[in-house]
């Protein structure tokens, strides 16, 4: 009989080989969505699969929008509504994630995921909760970090993100619900397209529910206000608002 020391060795040497091809792959997969535009996320893949769902994956409703293409007014609402700190944390807000993991222990939830753990957590992972999914999604973000860099994360994460039933990105989500392209949107579109982002299949943009207008109204009134701090040209560009209930 082998002793133990054996048995342990190649546990070691098997869980080395493991954990050394994962890093490779994972890596690898990260360098390639840097120049690569992801035809589709791991959220569209488990979307398909869900029952009832008859839409061929080839079939998504989505259209990639360069990030210096999409409205500005967008992506500052984005930013408010989603991940005011972006510019300034490494991808992972740890204060966040301690908050929510005391809400956890009490049977509450609490959001706790920046901007890039959302791309992470679409793009690689699952959006079921567990702390395995959590884990990895701070291990893609610090890898996101550091090979592609804010711009790059920003534009991935506006154009894989869902919008509704089978409705990804800003691109098809301008087109769907305002007839327009994703540069076009303007302040007001933004803000109401931005507001549905936590719960876009269960709610309907074109009957918005209170609090989705609380939401947009909060991005209208504080994108006004900051505009006004930094002296920034008019939000509205010479033109009116879409939806003066806002």
């Amino acid at each position: 009989m082998k002793p133990p020391g054996v048995y342990i060795r190649r546990l070691s040497k098997g869980a080395g080989v493991v954990l050394g091809c994962f890093l490779v792959f994972t890596v690898l997969w990260v360098v390639l969505y840097k120049w690569v535009n992801p035809p589709f996320s791991n959220l569209m893949i488990l979307r398909r699969l869900e029952p009832g769902n008859q839409s061929p994956l080839y079939n998504l409703r989505k259209t990639w929008v360069p990030l210096d293409r999409i409205s500005p007014h967008f992506v500052h609402s984005v930013l408010l509504g989603e991940d005011c700190d972006f510019y300034i944390h490494n991808g992972v807000n740890f204060d966040l994630i301690l908050h929510a993991l005391k809400k956890d222990l009490q049977n509450d939830t609490v959001a706790s995921s920046t901007i890039t753990q959302q791309t992470a957590k679409n793009l690689f992972l699952y959006p079921r909760k567990s702390y395995l999914r959590k884990a990895l999604e701070v291990y893609f973000s610090f890898l996101m970090e550091w090979i592609w860099g804010k711009q790059r994360i920003l534009e991935v994460y506006l154009n894989i993100f869902e919008l509704g039933s089978n409705i990804y990105g800003v691109g098809k989500g301008a087109e769907v619900y305002f007839s327009k392209s994703a540069g076009e949107l303007c302040f007001d579109e933004s803000c109401l397209l931005a507001a549905i982002l936590p719960f876009p299949r269960n709610v309907d943009i074109r009957h918005p529910n209170n609090y989705v207008i609380y939401r947009a109204s909060y991005f209208y009134n504080k994108g006004l206000q900051m505009a006004r701090l930094q002296q920034h040209p008019p939000l509205f560009q010479g033109r009116q608002p879409c939806f003066p209930i806002l």
